[in-house]
């Protein structure tokens, strides 16, 4: 239960972070949230933004190519943006 608790009140306080636009912030929130939740479409695509935000282009590729399944590329665009602004920011 407190599992729980805690995995919410680090969703909303991430939401908030997200839309202050505080990228370090958001980052480490959804890292948090990541540890035990693996399969989080939503917080996947909040923590590569931040990542790419916080300009750590690297970790993001990684990231893109270990975490993130061929179906959860399928169904949402925002994947394939993300994958070719990190390679844009990477100079490939």
């Amino acid at each position: 239960m407190i599992i729980v608790q805690e995995l919410l009140k680090n969703h909303d306080d991430l939401m908030k972070a997200k839309y202050a636009n505080d990228y370090k912030k958001s980052e480490v929130l959804s890292e948090n949230i990541l540890r035990r939740c693996h399969d989080f479409t939503k917080i996947k695509l909040i923590h590569i933004e931040s990542l790419l935000k916080n300009c750590r282009i690297n970790e993001g590729i990684i990231f893109l190519r270990s975490r993130v399944t061929e179906d959860e590329r399928n169904k949402h665009e925002e994947f394939h943006y993300y994958q070719a602004l990190s390679m844009y920011y990477d100079g490939k």
